[in-house]
């Protein structure tokens, strides 16, 4: 059943309830609340898995934002850190199996990537200006994202 973007995004923070660094976690989703996602369980898996990552890279104290947008064609979720961001090719980080330089494997990545394929939407990554990673996750809008 579709339920409320933030209905997914409250999921997804009680599935980091026990996580040291939660409280860093930031929210910037009222603009957008009530729009509905047609595949909420796999928003709220894709979300947790970038929350997960960028709690892991971004520095303690440091906040980890998730903000909300919607524009005439997509809904979308963004989840700012303010880690290192990436080096090399973002296709190629989201692919099962890949030896990022940390010498870790992109498994969580590969299974965002999955996630969103499956409900229709995107996955993008984007290093921010000065420090940090931005990963998007997008779906086109319609009666139900």
């Amino acid at each position: 059943c579709p339920r409320p973007v933030q209905a997914v995004i409250d999921d997804s923070l009680a599935q980091l309830a026990g996580h040291p660094q939660r409280a860093a976690v930031q929210r910037d989703d009222v603009a957008c609340a009530a729009m509905t996602l047609a595949s909420p369980s796999l928003a709220s898996l894709a979300l947790r898995n970038l929350l997960e990552n960028a709690l892991r890279y971004t520095p303690p104290g440091e906040p980890v934002w998730i903000r909300v947008v919607a524009d005439a064609t997509d809904l979308h979720i963004h989840v700012e850190d303010q880690g290192p961001g990436i080096t090399g090719n973002a296709e190629a980080l989201c692919t099962r199996g890949h030896r990022g330089d940390r010498g870790q494997t992109g498994l969580g990545l590969a299974i965002v990537a999955s996630v969103m394929a499956r409900s229709g939407g995107q996955l993008a990554l984007e290093n921010r200006a000065g420090a940090g990673l931005r990963a998007t996750l997008s779906w086109p809008v319609t009666d139900t994202v």
